[in-house]
């Protein structure tokens, strides 16, 4: 995966079995790689403006997903594992624009996202199954484009006996509560997050860092 900070690509393997009535996950190892500053610059523009061209766009999202394809590379071999030992891989992109408020569309009400980072360069350099398109298949159900952490948690916090809430910081907060049975009874974003703090510390730094690393500041 690739959040709103864009500092690169986070990818983590894990297994999972069924126990019990339960999901029991089985964490394997992880492995992140930045992206290359010219790559990650174009991103941020993108993210940040007003209007895109077509080519440009189209363009970056195939760049984006060879990147993603190589960072994979990287982390099987890191990690000592073979491709053929990964059932499937998923990855929702890059988002460079999300409005989770509904309007009305040619059909009916819904909202409205963009990912890039083409996952076809996933599947065709490893030969693993490559699943995406999370945030646009979660909205075409009516939910706000952000399924896979609120799933995570509703499945983290079953049989707790108790409602539960989770509060995630990432580029942009969510939160997530769920029932004594592990049902997930609402999710959504909260607002802002760590891309404000990114924002402060490139501007307090000249640009010289781009993130406040281990709460050091600037």
């Amino acid at each position: 995966m690739s959040g709103t900070s864009a500092d690169g690509a986070d990818i983590a393997l894990a297994s999972f079995a069924s126990v019990r009535g339960n999901i029991a996950c089985r964490f394997r190892g992880c492995h992140s790689l930045p992206f290359p500053r010219p790559l990650r610059e174009k991103i941020l523009r993108l993210s940040e403006a007003e209007e895109a061209n077509k080519e440009e766009l189209s363009r970056l999202s195939m760049a984006l997903g060879a990147f993603y394809a190589h960072a994979l590379e990287r982390t099987l071999a890191f990690l000592g594992i073979r491709p053929e030992e990964v059932a499937v891989v998923g990855c929702h992109g890059q988002t460079v624009g999300h409005y989770p408020a509904k309007r009305r569309g040619f059909v009916r009400e819904t909202g409205a996202t963009l990912q890039i980072g083409e996952p076809s360069f996933l599947a065709q350099r490893t030969g693993i199954t490559t699943v995406s398109d999370f945030r646009p298949a979660d909205m075409a159900a009516g939910g706000m484009g952000a399924p896979l952490v609120p799933a995570f948690h509703g499945v983290l916090l079953r049989g707790r006996g108790c409602f539960s809430s989770f509060q995630n910081v990432g580029g942009i907060g969510n939160v997530t509560v769920v029932s004594p049975q592990g049902k997930v009874l609402s999710a959504f974003d909260t607002g802002p997050g760590n891309m404000l703090m990114d924002g402060a510390i490139r501007r307090l730094t000249g640009g010289r860092k781009s993130m406040d690393k281990d709460g050091l500041g600037p």
